[in-house]
């Protein structure tokens, strides 16, 4: 399979949150929604040089938020440019799922949308507050049943360590919560890690907030997904993550409950990406 990313928007609108470091530097932090016109001169490239793709991603921290007129020419050129188009998908802030009509939304799946990937991240309201997420649980919950009562699929990312150690039990309650109240298509794991341009180093610096320990992330991830009343694929396949599996639930809870529990255990035998040391892990 190959893919092609044909970015919507340039930066983000919201741009606040404290984990974030994709769009401090200053070249990247003014959002703009990209015109037709440059939208579709990246189209003609791709067009021209990667015919045989069939996945395609609505690239841009927020391409959902532009025009929907925007977003259905673009999706019809996709399926009337590319002979074997098989997945089109999207990310999407939960407010600009709550902004779009039901109407509009409907329009986007019938053009060939079919999958939206949604940062929910944690869910605490505590924790989404501080981290300035700018949305709250409530609002998740209805942004993701919204999407899916459209008839899109749903990939819901969860940040494990966000709480960092003071919150930690409060991020794996809450998370297992509004994980069993959406029952997402597909929940993503993704682990903290803090860089020297995300708001949030600076208060890892002060000791505002302590990171949690690799075996603690562990721990967390095999807490919440112990606690999983849901039917879902579950994918740990990220770079950030200590480890890589992936799995469906229920039917392979055990097994990766196992993996897990393996490498909290024994990190030394388990150590499936090869820039970590069993130091690092046991730290």
């Amino acid at each position: 399979m190959y893919s092609a990313s044909i970015e919507i928007t340039e930066g983000c609108a919201w741009n606040l949150c404290t984990f974030c470091w994709l769009y401090k530097d200053p070249r990247a932090q003014f959002f703009r929604k990209r015109s037709r016109t440059d939208i579709f001169k990246d189209l003609e490239r791709i067009k021209s040089s990667l015919s045989f793709a069939t996945n395609f991603f609505l690239g841009g921290s927020s391409a959902i938020s532009s025009e929907t007129k925007v977003l259905c020419d673009v999706l019809q050129f996709i399926n009337q440019n590319f002979p074997h188009p098989q997945h089109i998908s999207s990310y999407a802030r939960a407010s600009d799922i709550l902004e779009k009509k039901n109407d509009e939304l409907i329009k986007l799946h019938d053009y060939g949308l079919q999958t939206i990937y949604m940062g929910i991240e944690t869910g605490s309201a505590s924790l989404l507050k501080m981290c300035k997420k700018g949305i709250t649980p409530e609002e998740i919950i209805n942004a993701s049943k919204k999407v899916m009562h459209m008839g899109f699929k749903l990939s819901v990312n969860v940040i494990l360590g966000l709480g960092g150690k003071k919150f930690s039990k409060e991020h794996i309650i809450e998370t297992t919560r509004i994980l069993n109240s959406i029952k997402p298509h597909m929940i993503r794991f993704r682990t903290l890690h803090i860089l020297p341009n995300s708001p949030l180093y600076l208060d890892m610096l002060l000791g505002i907030f302590k990171e949690l320990r690799p075996r603690e992330v562990l721990k967390e991830e095999y807490s919440i997904l112990k606690e999983l009343r849901v039917t879902s694929d579950v994918f740990n396949d990220h770079l950030s993550n200590y480890t890589n599996f992936c799995g469906s639930l229920p039917e392979e809870k055990n097994e990766m409950l196992s993996i897990l529990e393996n490498i909290i255990n024994n990190p030394h035998k388990m150590l499936s990406r090869k820039d970590l040391t069993v130091e690092f892990l046991e730290r």
